[in-house]
């Protein structure tokens, strides 16, 4: 389970005081009236000022948010990709190793083919020596 740092509780009790707030300024119910806002004139600009600042505030933390997080995925993915490079590595070095494997086995043959046509050769040089070709193996 992945962890939720402290911090992005941040933005959630920063939009919960903006709506609190929003409805205890523009609401006309008496229990919400609080004395500090007089509708007749225009303070409540005032406030709704301060609220915008807290939303400006919201956008930045939730900002640098999304901007870790995009961080997070970039350094998962590139993190990711070198392991994937890796194993592609070892499977292609495991390739070699089988073909380097066929490929000594097929040199010894040949090899032995050759000391025996030339040993035939020296032994019977007027009588015709065969060398057949091996095929390569893969």
């Amino acid at each position: 389970m992945k962890k939720i740092r402290q911090w992005v509780y941040i933005p959630i009790a920063i939009v919960t005081m903006y709506f609190t707030i929003m409805v205890m300024i523009t609401t006309n119910v008496e229990e919400f009236k609080f004395g500090f806002i007089d509708f007749s004139k225009n303070e409540i600009t005032n406030y709704s000022n301060l609220i915008s600042v807290l939303v400006g505030l919201l956008g930045v933390v939730l900002l640098v948010e999304t901007l870790w997080l995009q961080y997070k995925q970039f350094q998962a993915s590139k993190r990711a990709k070198l392991r994937d490079e890796r194993f592609d590595w070892y499977y292609k070095l495991s390739l070699l190793n089988v073909d380097l494997e066929s490929i000594l086995k097929d040199i010894k043959t040949k090899s032995e083919k050759i000391k025996l046509y030339l040993e035939s050769e020296k032994q019977n040089p007027f009588q015709t020596n065969l060398l057949f070709r091996t095929p390569t193996r893969n």
